[in-house]
């Protein structure tokens, strides 16, 4: 397997750069704990519900459901040792997939393929889609675009047409889109965190936008558009741990990066990538793998072992469990 990454260990926490061809991935799986459990509902960690100020009574609800990396791989394909197992897994965390507004997903291979949460604006927003197609010869397709929903099914913004080959997708923040580095004001209103947007101590002002929510999905977006100039794009308010995943040609690029979503979504563009969104941020963003001792390859200083969701990269080749 070609899977070829370097650490950055001299800043405040390891920075990580991955790449990883697509012929290298035998298949690859979107995980969400409890999935049936939490879809639809309000169980989200995030500080504002929809402008309800009561952080402190809902995070216990949100966490006791969510389950450790190993506990993934049993609740998705009944594998009570995924250390013991031959197959090469790789994992990257997608939390804010069950932790925020804005990052609804759809697995085909689900009963219920529709995955968001209450008060999701998804029958008016627009969306960057992370997309994972199947096409002829079971090849693995994977790329990013806007996209809507109608009826609960995606739809390309594009050409209006339903994705053809669809095995899952899941939205996020951009980073860059189609070459280009997105701007602040897109990333601020695809990213319900606005602590990334306006620094971690605009809490009166973020307040007053996670309230237009409440109302709706176009005031807050009109809320957002008012204070655009008070949008950082640089500097310690906005300085945070990220983790995001962008296509270079046929590869898989992840970065684990410590700044802002801006000087993470620069690098991508440096890398030559041609399009990246946000994975995760915090402590619970986290590169694991099954062939590595303890399973743990980067992660944040404030590590949560518990996660909502994952992507489940299962790598070709097998792993020599007799050495």
């Amino acid at each position: 397997m070609k899977l070829t990454y370097s650490f950055e260990t001299q800043k405040k926490a390891p920075e990580v750069e991955m790449e990883l061809p697509l012929l290298e991935i035998d298949d690859i799986f979107l995980s969400i704990a409890n999935r049936e459990m939490r879809n639809g509902a309000t169980l989200f960690q995030q500080r504002h519900i929809c402008g309800t100020r009561n952080t402190s009574e809902r995070k216990p609800e949100c966490s006791d459901i969510n389950i450790t990396i190993p506990g993934h791989f049993q609740q998705n394909f009944g594998i009570d040792d995924v250390f013991q197992a031959r197959d090469r897994y790789l994992v990257l965390s997608v939390g804010d997939c069950t932790a925020n507004l804005f990052r609804p997903s759809f697995d085909s291979t689900k009963e219920n393929p529709f995955y968001f949460l209450k008060h999701e604006p998804f029958e008016k927003k627009e969306y960057y889609g992370f997309i994972v197609q199947m096409q002829q010869k079971e090849e693995i397709s994977i790329r990013i675009e806007k996209i809507g929903f109608r009826d609960q099914i995606p739809f390309e913004l594009e050409n209006g047409k339903k994705i053809d080959g669809l095995k899952w997708l899941f939205c996020s923040t951009p980073l860059v889109y189609h070459g280009q580095v997105a701007d602040s004001m897109e990333m601020a209103v695809n990213d319900y965190d606005l602590r990334h947007s306006f620094g971690k101590n605009a809490k009166e002002l973020t307040d007053e936008i996670y309230f237009q929510l409440r109302e709706s999905h176009e005031k807050f977006v009109e809320m957002i558009d008012k204070n655009r100039a008070k949008i950082l794009t640089t500097g310690p308010e906005v300085e945070w741990y990220h983790a995001g995943i962008g296509i270079k040609e046929n590869k898989i690029i992840v970065i684990h990066n410590i700044g802002s979503l801006m000087e993470l979504a620069v690098k991508f563009k440096s890398l030559g990538v041609n399009d990246a969104v946000l994975l995760d941020s915090g402590g619970s963003s986290v590169i694991w793998a099954n062939w590595n001792l303890g399973g743990t390859l980067a992660h944040y200083l404030n590590y949560r072992a518990k996660r909502g969701a994952a992507i489940i990269i299962r790598t070709k080749g097998q792993l020599d469990r007799q050495k």
